[in-house]
């Protein structure tokens, strides 16, 4: 990071900290900071630390905004560390108000009991901030675990609401050990005081600040105060330093500047920085219940204080997002537009009128009759004669029925029994046809070309008559309508020749979406008629539209006009037939429409 820090302006941590605070000159800045965050109440400056706050800052400090519930949930910490600075920028203004009289640790121990104040107040406001305070709470909470630190720092924040219970539980024994019962007590009584106080009341939070001084001895049990986040702390010189006012750290230490936040010498050893938790006069550490996880183990409570906050921050970020789609689902989606968008381009008004057209010739009126007819039979189902019981009259009973009817009713129970049975017709509802037909149009399928406006325009007429749509589309360098949805032609299309070979899987999105192929019923078919020699950087795209037809149960005819072995793409799970004449690509199509049909009417 070096010395350069930037402001997040606008929609970002900047305004909402405004939000937060109800002041219009609060500033949020990304720059290295002891504490993780560091906030002057009188000016509005918030720092925070962007190693602290998990965060990547590009060169040009673009970082995470702030401005959604969902941004939020995504960088925890860093919303808490916001949070944090503007809850002080809000209720701690009184330190740009306190006399140079008052001395330097009784203004320390105040500032640090008016955090939980502050966080209290925010959280009566916004009950969900607690979640993003807490998430930041391991970060801003001093490295070293001293009793001392734990007394004015992190009990205070039990009471306030920001820390679990169990986090006060397994803190207290040891506080207790190191100042006794009695004057925790005491202390616990002013901090209480302390969080109802109004933020106007700064004479009565640093009378219970200077009352907290007489209560704690100068020699700290458990090791010098830590680094903290406030006015007069990022000097790394020690606060209070006279060592005639009540309440200052008699160890002279200096405040460490590092960005991890601890306290002690830069570079120390961390598992000594956690022994001294436990250390002191007498080596406390002995008399420390190791049940408690205090002493060494005070970086295992943060730990687990972490993965505790970011286990609820990311149930919270599953509640507000829903329920995420499944992979096929997204998959799905895609498709599904990218076919909406291709069918809108291709199909789109000016395209159609510029389809030509042909007059029929009485061969190719002949073999559009017998597709018809063809398709006809396919989705025909006669009507069956079903037997089914009946609880009245109808027909021949049954003696067992009739008894079990007799024994229902004599016993008060509900009647069941169904003794008659009785025959009716039952009549299939015929599926309707939607089909679609891709054809490459490039110069090696000169020859096919004809028979596949027949055969599109055969398919015209069959949806009109069996209900349906039908849409057709070629290939060729650019994708051409040749065969618009509901469109029912009274000619024959001429389909138009191309250059290259490309545009294949836009002309099958645009075939899905004007045919209506993923319907949920009726016969869906679509017949792509190709050399096979197609790109091959077009592979994956047309797999992928083939898998989504799949999905939705959609047949696939890929008709080859040469050898499959000499084909480039060729995608799975489709119906491959090679050696495609002209004269049998009517006859191929139909048969593969009425397999369709067959299964639709009798499923």
């Amino acid at each position: 990071m070096g010395s350069q820090s930037w402001e997040l302006t606008g929609w970002s941590a900047t305004e909402w900290a405004r939000q937060i605070a109800g002041r219009g000159d609060v500033t949020v800045t990304i720059d290295a900071t002891s504490g993780g965050v560091d906030v002057d109440p009188a000016s509005g400056q918030i720092r925070i630390d962007p190693h602290a706050a998990e965060l990547s800052v590009d060169d040009r400090g673009r970082v995470p905004t702030t401005r959604t519930l969902i941004d939020r949930l995504s960088h925890p910490i860093l919303a808490g560390l916001v949070l944090d600075g503007a809850s002080r920028a809000a209720h701690s203004r009184w330190h740009g108000r306190v006399s140079d009289t008052v001395p330097d640790g009784v203004l320390e121990v105040a500032w640090a009991l008016d955090v939980a104040r502050a966080h209290r107040r925010l959280i009566i406001r916004s009950p969900r901030s607690r979640l993003f305070l807490r998430s930041a709470a391991p970060v801003t909470m001093p490295l070293v675990g001293s009793p001392r630190l734990l007394l004015e720092r992190v009990l205070p924040q039990v009471d306030a609401g920001v820390l679990p219970r169990w986090v006060g539980e397994r803190i207290r024994p040891v506080v207790e050990d190191a100042f006794g019962t009695d004057v925790v007590a005491e202390c616990t009584q002013i901090w209480r005081q302390v969080l109802t106080l109004r933020d106007s009341d700064e004479e009565q939070l640093l009378a219970l600040s200077e009352q907290w001084c007489r209560l704690i001895p100068e020699t700290d049990p458990g090791g010098g105060r830590g680094a903290g986040s406030g006015p007069g702390e990022e000097t790394g010189q020690p606060v209070g330093s006279n060592d005639t006012e009540p309440c200052d750290d008699p160890s002279g230490a200096a405040v460490d500047n590092d960005n991890d936040g601890g306290s002690g010498e830069p570079g120390a050893d961390p598992s000594d920085q956690e022994a001294s938790l436990g250390a002191g006069a007498g080596d406390a550490s002995d008399r420390l219940d190791p049940s408690t996880g205090i002493g060494s183990g005070w970086m295992d409570l943060l730990r687990d204080l972490a993965a505790e906050t970011s286990a609820e921050a990311e149930l919270e970020l599953h509640q507000a997002l829903g329920p995420q789609p499944t992979p096929e689902k997204r998959a799905n989606d895609a498709q599904r537009d990218l076919a909406a968008a291709a069918a809108r381009s291709v199909f789109d008004a000016k395209a159609l009128t510029r389809i030509r057209h042909r007059p029929p010739t009485d061969t190719e009126v002949a073999e559009r009759a017998a597709i018809v007819r063809r398709l006809k039979r396919a989705q025909y189902e006669a009507p069956r004669q079903v037997t089914e019981q009946v609880a009245y009259p109808a027909g021949k009973a049954r003696t067992s029925g009739l008894v079990q009817r007799a024994a229902q009713r004599a016993n008060g129970q509900v009647v069941t029994a169904t003794p008659w049975r009785r025959n009716r017709r039952k009549v299939a509802e015929k599926p309707p046809l939607h089909v679609g037909v891709v054809v490459d149009v490039s110069g090696s399928m000169d020859r096919w070309l004809p028979a596949a406006g027949t055969v599109i325009w055969s398919l015209a007429e069959a949806a009109a008559e069996l209900g349906g749509t039908a849409a057709a589309t070629g290939f060729g360098g650019t994708v051409t309508a040749l065969l618009g949805p509901r469109a029912r032609a009274n000619r024959v299309p001429v389909v138009p020749g191309g250059s290259s070979s490309t545009g294949c899987a836009e002309a099958m999105s645009a075939v899905t979406a004007g045919a209506d192929l993923t319907t949920a019923f009726g016969a869906r078919v679509l017949v792509v008629l190709t050399d096979g020699e197609l790109p091959s950087h077009e592979a994956s795209a047309i797999g992928e539209r083939v898998r989504y037809l799949r999905r939705h149960d959609v047949q696939v005819v890929w008709a080859l006009t040469g050898d499959r072995e000499r084909a480039s793409v060729i995608p799975e799970d489709t119906t491959v037939v090679d050696h495609v004449t002209p004269n049998a690509f009517a006859g191929l199509v139909s048969d593969a429409i009425a397999t369709a049909l067959e299964q639709g009417a009798h499923r």
